[in-house]
């Protein structure tokens, strides 16, 4: 009876804090749906690494009831208490396998409902992450429960099977490598009265694999947009070609952002790495715990792997080998999986060496150091390894509320950011989607046909003469060699004209296009009339190129030599500076022909 109690006072603590951390602070949504039916597989895109995957939310959820609006139109929500309240029960459960007396339970509850609160803080709202461990720990708890049971081994059977079966069915393409590492778990733990049932747990095993073999099977491939095979949508892996999966579909051009991947998730690999890994070290009071911290500590050295080095270095890593091999698992990340699992993986063998107090020790520092290192200073954020900035899905929401898209345009929106475009649509702005007819039929206007002059950082003189005699094999650079990302160049008009748009023409110097620019309108400095400052009106610290459509209207990248600027409004000012602010060490920065887009211009 202890046992339950304490659990619905840890889960009641719990989904509390959730509300108060969703309430003050407001949660991050990291996976998004073009559409959210409980029943269906819905297309989805992972907010932080641009990953584009078909998803289903937990079939548990298709229970509801359909009259019940309120719930099913909260779907995000509902999923998000009902992940956490299964993943604290199952973490009870296992937490409370070795030591089922009452003195145990409290610290248990305790140690299961930080873990988590921990898995909260840091992921927010990612069903991705969330919806797929769930399950995973109170299908761990069964399977030792089968190995060990004294009773008739068929309810046994029929409990892991069932609790494989959920699993399966809410982790989707992340099942079998999860079911996989839960057999391995379940087969090093231990417990004080063993009463081993191989024969049941080995049933047991098959099953579960096979549950989520079918599960992983039943996953349809995303329909993936028709860009052009030399096109892009996120910046370049600095590898030579395409890295495809050994089995299962393939995209013709790289959706997942490894970059972003790479910087979001090396530093809690670090940080969980120096706390624990010493940790783990210590000899524990059986051989089962030693067994389970070499587990924790394989997966974190592969996560570690995963996001430190090189990508090249990265790519023969063991995630990135299980990423390819697994059949549609190529189109999911895999460093926030195993950031998590390694999480629970060091919470257990910490509980079961009875560390309650480490475990706290070790995990608050972990979400408070990385909420403060990733949010700007801010000392605390949830959803700390999330990338930053306000989900395109509640700005066009806003665009439809106040009536500057209609309906129509509204579904049209949802249905393109929910795509392998989100990181351009993110980086250049929802825009580029609402103007695209206006972007694509755009005409730039040669700079000799407007009265102005020009004035750069570096040799000045000949600028005009280069940038505007509309020939390829002249241009104007710094001549410095390099890229430093101090170089600018001042365009001053003798009127004022309406602009959407610039393009810096590299011309014959395809090599030399700026590795980040800005552009900037200058004004008036408040309170100093004799100043002048300088609005920025679009500053891209990462240039990946031109922007162009496919048939179906989803923007990518073009080569990154054709420089075209799009003004999210049409600007109006007599001097106009264009900066490099990118850092190359081995191309210069050529302007061969600079070309203006009037508003209006197509």
């Amino acid at each position: 009876m202890s046992r339950f109690i304490f659990a619905a006072i840890g889960l009641t603590i719990l989904l509390s804090a959730i509300w108060l951390i969703d309430a003050a602070f407001s949660l991050p949504i990291a996976l998004f749906f073009k559409s959210s039916p409980l029943e269906q597989w819905s297309p989805a895109v992972h907010r932080s690494t641009n990953a584009y995957f078909s998803w289903r939310i937990d079939p548990v959820l298709s229970l509801i009831p359909k009259q019940i609006e309120l719930v099913r139109d909260a779907a995000q929500l509902v999923t998000l208490y009902l992940s956490s309240g299964v993943l604290l029960i199952g973490l009870f459960s296992l937490f409370t396998l070795d030591n089922p007396s009452p003195l145990a339970m409290p610290k248990a509850a305790l140690a299961a409902t930080l873990t988590s609160l921990i898995l909260v803080l840091l992921f927010g709202w990612d069903e991705l992450v969330l919806g797929a461990i769930a399950w995973w720990p109170l299908m761990i708890a069964v399977l030792v429960r089968t190995k060990s049971i004294t009773a008739p081994a068929l309810p046994a059977i029929l409990s892991s099977v069932t609790a494989g079966g959920i699993f399966a069915a809410a982790a989707n393409q992340y099942a079998l490598p999860l079911a996989a590492l839960a057999v391995l778990i379940s087969s090093k733990m231990r417990l004080e009265r063993e009463a081993s049932h191989k024969g049941a747990y080995y049933s047991a095993c098959f099953a579960v694999l096979l549950l989520s073999t079918l599960a992983l099977i039943n996953v349809p491939a995303p329909a993936v947009p028709d860009y052009p095979p030399l096109s892009h949508v996120v910046p370049d892996d600095d590898l030579p070609g395409n890295i495809v999966p050994l089995v299962g579909p393939v995209s013709v051009i790289p959706i997942i952002e490894r970059a972003a991947e790479k910087s979001l998730y090396y530093g809690p690999a670090i940080w969980l790495a120096f706390l624990a890994l010493p940790l783990l070290a210590l000899r524990g009071p059986r051989r089962s715990e030693a067994s389970l911290a070499g587990v924790a500590a394989l997966m974190i050295a592969a996560l570690i792997w995963d996001t430190l080095p090189p990508e090249s270095i990265s790519q023969i890593g063991p995630l990135q080998v299980i990423h390819r091999v697994v059949p549609k698992l190529f189109f999911l990340p895999s460093a926030p999986m195993a950031l998590a699992v390694s999480l629970l993986l060091v919470s257990l063998i910490l509980v079961r060496r009875n560390l309650h107090l480490v475990l706290c020790i070790v995990l608050l520092p972990f979400v408070t150091n990385l909420a403060r290192l990733n949010w700007d200073g801010v000392r605390f954020s949830p959803g700390a390894v999330q990338t930053k900035g306000t989900p395109l899905i509640d700005e066009i929401s806003r665009l439809h509320v106040s009536g500057a898209v209609d309906g129509g345009q509204y579904r049209e929106l949802l249905q393109r950011i929910a795509s392998p475009s989100y990181t351009l649509l993110r980086n250049e702005g929802v825009f580029t989607l609402i103007d695209r007819d206006f972007i694509r039929d755009a005409h730039f206007v040669p700079c000799s046909e407007f009265n102005l002059s020009l004035q750069a950082s570096h040799n000045s003189l000949n600028a005009y003469e280069a940038v505007c005699d509309a020939r390829k094999s002249t241009r104007w650079s710094p001549g410095k060699g390099h890229q430093e990302g101090d170089e600018f160049i001042d365009i001053r008009f003798e009127d004022s004209p309406q602009l959407r748009g610039i393009e810096l023409a590299t011309g014959d110097f395809t090599s030399d296009f700026p590795r980040g620019v800005k552009v900037s309108c200058e004004t008036v400095c408040a309170g100093n009339q004799n100043s002048p400052c300088f609005n920025t009106v679009r500053e891209i610290p990462s240039y990946q190129g031109a922007i162009h459509y496919t048939s179906d209207g989803y923007p990518y990248y073009g080569g990154q030599n054709e420089v075209k600027i799009y003004f999210k409004e049409p600007i109006s000012c007599k001097k106009i500076r264009v900066s490099q602010i990118g850092v190359t060490n081995s191309f210069d920065w050529s302007i061969a022909a600079l070309r203006f887009l009037p508003s209006g211009q197509h």
